[in-house]
């Protein structure tokens, strides 16, 4: 008898509220209100000239990304470790994790250039958060394009081997972010791909929630890098919509996110066991 039991993630949000409460808080500070808060009090209160104003802003950016970027390296890369995905090497790190050098190497580029040169380009500089957004926005494009022609994966994804079927970009991402940053483990990955291959609910969620973030991430990073750029607006106000625009608009989606999730989660499983509901470890 095949087991039609509700395959459950088994992880507790609520549990670690107050991690999350402290890492987002720290996120805001060094992501959005530091560059901007130091940006107008260094150029507006105080003698400095423009390159040392960004040389000191330059080495504020990130800091909590950065150190939870060290941590998730360690973590995976520990002999003993209990998040890395099943069956890899100490050196092979998760999907997200590659996407994090990615962007911190894109990030570390756009700020060594806009301060490299004797008149700083602040234009530049208002460029790290969109990137990071675009980065993603477009990592998640083609891992959408890649299933649309039924390509599959060309080396290993997190839990999806080389040559294997290759799931909604945000599902790796959640899977990553859980089993690492958020202390799910190995074992969240293993509940999370059983709960994926057994719901067909599950698998729309997934896949719907991937289109809701990366077409809005792709468009508005363009739209904002357009402002930036645009000669229309002075630099002040550059700066200030390149750190504050797409924070807002992830803050409010983040807020959407968690709402629809609940309720598809409660639809889920309320639907667990009626005709149609289940599929049993199919081929996707």
């Amino acid at each position: 008898m095949p087991d039609h039991t509700f395959p459950s993630l088994e992880y507790d949000l609520a549990s670690k509220k107050w991690r999350i409460l402290i890492f987002w808080t720290l996120v805001i500070l060094d992501s959005f209100a530091i560059p901007i808060i130091l940006y107008f009090v260094l150029n507006y209160s105080t003698t400095l000239d423009k390159k040392q104003v960004y040389y000191i802003i330059s080495f504020t950016l990130f800091g909590t990304l950065m150190l939870e970027y060290a941590q998730r390296a360690w973590r995976l890369w520990m002999k003993t470790s209990t998040c890395r995905v099943v069956n890899t090497k100490r050196l092979d790190f998760d999907w997200l994790h590659w996407n994090l050098t990615l962007v911190l190497v894109v990030v570390i580029v756009e700020v060594a250039v806009a301060t490299s040169l004797n008149e700083p380009l602040v234009r530049l500089l208002a460029m790290p958060l969109p990137s990071i957004f675009f980065t993603f926005g477009l990592e998640m494009l083609l891992v959408e394009l890649m299933r649309s022609f039924n390509i599959r994966a060309p080396f290993r994804v997190s839990s999806v081997p080389k040559g294997g079927v290759l799931r909604p970009a945000l599902y790796t991402l959640i899977e990553d972010v859980v089993a690492v940053d958020g202390n799910g483990g190995t074992g969240y990955r293993e509940r999370l791909n059983t709960r994926y291959e057994t719901s067909p609910e599950f698998r729309r969620l997934m896949n719907n929630l991937t289109y809701f973030w990366m077409v809005p991430a792709l468009l508005l990073d363009v739209a904002v890098s357009h402002l930036i750029f645009w000669k229309g607006i002075n630099e002040d106000t550059a700066y200030v919509i390149g750190w504050s625009l797409p924070f807002a608009w992830a803050s409010f989606w983040t807020v959407m996110t968690i709402y629809w999730v609940r309720i598809a989660l409660d639809e889920e499983k309320k639907n667990w066991g009626k005709e149609g509901s289940q599929l049993i470890r199919s081929v996707l």
